[in-house]
Formats: C-alpha cells, structure tokens, sequence
C-alpha cells in the first residue's frame, strides 16, 4: 500500500467520490501538476505518452490509500532528458475511471 509515494503527497481528508484532475497548467513550460481522489484503496496508473503512443514517463504507479493524491510531471522523459516540445496525453487509469488528457508541451 502506498500513502506517499516519490512525487505525489496525501492532502486532506477522505473524498466521497474517484476523480482525477489533470494537468494544471497547460500548456506548460516545465512543469504540470496532476490530482487525484480516492475514497478507498486502489490500484492506480498515471503516466505520459507521446503522439505515437510512446510512455514518455509514469508519474504513479501502484497500489495507493484512500485520500487525495499529487503528482508532478517535470517535462522529462524515464531516462530524465528534457521531453521536445509538443503534445503528450495523460493516460490515468483505476478501478472504475479510466480518463486521458492532452498536455501541451512549450519550448
């Protein structure tokens, strides 16, 4: 079970329903902010993709705790090279919501 993982943080109190908020800002420049509620355990996965369906970066992954999560994606790929300017989808995914999101990417 993980209640903090690298790169996200537990926030406040318990939420009464799943949702996902993503990205703020966008476009971004250098870095885009992403949420998520859980009102109870569950398996989670947020990660980027590039045009050709690529994963350019997981931002969480894994088993997580009820409570609102944070995490950050600092427009670098998995080896942590600056990702090229253009547009990326969000892929989040878990038991019950399954959304994707584009996210600008500027130079």
């Amino acid at each position: 079970l993980r209640a903090h993982p690298a790169g996200l943080a537990g926030v406040g109190a318990l939420p009464l329903a799943l949702s996902f908020a993503g990205p703020r800002p966008n476009p971004i420049t250098s870095l885009a902010q992403f949420a998520f509620d859980l009102p109870r355990e569950a398996r989670v996965s947020l990660a980027i993709y590039d045009l050709s369906g690529r994963r350019v970066a997981d931002l969480a992954t894994g088993r997580y705790s009820p409570g609102r999560h944070e995490a950050s994606w600092n427009a670098t790929d998995a080896r942590g090279n600056r990702a090229n300017a253009g547009l990326y989808f969000a892929r989040f995914a878990t038991a019950g919501l399954s959304r994707t999101v584009r996210v600008a990417l500027l130079p």
